[in-house]
């Protein structure tokens, strides 16, 4: 909030955050019930009053915006104080109502995802790494600190940075293969299609299913990420030696170096994520941060849970000590 929209947001109404936690914890919840639910059900027990709560919550947001955006009709200086999106709006001409309806989508996504996938890569280069593993990812963290805090301000410096520590990096991208949502993207067919499929007995077996114009696809991302035909025969276990890790391919950047269709975690086409680099950044640098304190758990790593409508989480609280 402060970064890509503006420190005045939260100046002026300090407990905003404390509402947009709450409200992405009331979808996270509905999401997952109105899933197992008859829509007839669904709707009056779980969409509805969450989309009452969001409605309350985009109104405030937005008159926030527009008492905030008036700091932008000064001089440059004033402008300091806006981030990328805040800019983005202005330049744009979006209306404030329209601005707090997008950024409560984006906050959701840019909060909740990034920071459960810092967590969980923790949790699994901890549990699922040899010890050798480990000590090359803390040695690639306390190099990386040193680069990034000795960084010009030139971008390409902190993205070679990140991807020079390949350890930190792909523990970030099986992670996210292995975590990827189960409740996936929803696809809508403009005209009739005929795939062919594998069927459950004989996977070798292939047969014709015929997609029918008007229909809606629910594509599981978790499905795709643990078959074997397309990860291997370890396909379902974390592993940081995959060659779809190895690859440099620097003209991707901080993107996911695999087929967009093959890695759906930040889904695909043009409903592609725009925030994949973003998070892949924030995901290996609080890793690098948390190795830097020495991150050690405290008991049993509970384990993975899918039952949120999120990232794949634990099955209950991970408790872990830091240095101060």
């Amino acid at each position: 909030m402060d970064s890509f929209v503006s420190p005045l947001l939260l100046e002026k109404d300090p407990d905003m955050l404390t509402e947009f936690i709450v409200f992405q914890d009331k979808i996270e919840d509905a999401t997952a019930k109105a899933a197992v639910l008859p829509r007839a059900a669904a709707l009056p027990i779980c969409l509805w009053p969450t989309q009452r709560a969001r409605k309350i919550l985009e109104g405030r947001l937005g008159r926030l915006l527009a008492d905030v955006w008036k700091y932008g009709d000064g001089d440059d200086k004033s402008r300091e104080v806006f981030g990328p999106w805040m800019k983005t709006y202005i330049s744009e001409k979006a209306t404030p109502e329209l601005a707090a309806e997008h950024l409560i989508g984006l906050v959701f996504a840019a909060h909740k995802n990034p920071s459960i996938g810092a967590s969980q890569c923790l949790c699994f280069l901890r549990n699922d790494i040899s010890e050798k593993q480990q000590a090359l990812a803390t040695e690639e963290a306390r190099k990386l600190h040193t680069q990034i805090q000795s960084a010009s301000s030139e971008n390409k410096t902190v993205v070679a940075a990140l991807l020079e520590a390949k350890t930190l990096r792909s523990c970030v991208l099986e992670t996210s293969r292995v975590t990827a949502h189960t409740l996936g993207a929803l696809r809508y067919a403009e005209q009739s299609l005929e795939v062919q499929a594998a069927t459950t007995a004989n996977p070798s077996t292939k047969r014709s299913l015929v997609i029918q114009q008007g229909e809606t696809i629910a594509v599981a991302h978790h499905t795709t990420h643990m078959e074997p035909s397309l990860w291997g025969k370890d396909a379902s276990n974390f592993s940081l030696d995959r060659p779809e890790w190895k690859d440099d391919n620097a003209k991707l950047g901080l993107a996911v170096p695999v087929d967009q269709y093959k890695f759906t975690s930040f889904s695909n086409g043009v409903h592609k994520c725009p925030g994949e680099r973003v998070a892949l950044a924030m995901m290996e640098m609080m890793l690098g941060l948390l190795l830097l304190r020495d991150a050690k758990f405290v008991g049993e790593i509970p384990q993975i849970s899918f039952e949120r409508a999120t990232l794949a989480q634990r099955a209950g609280p991970c408790a872990f000590r830091l240095k101060r």
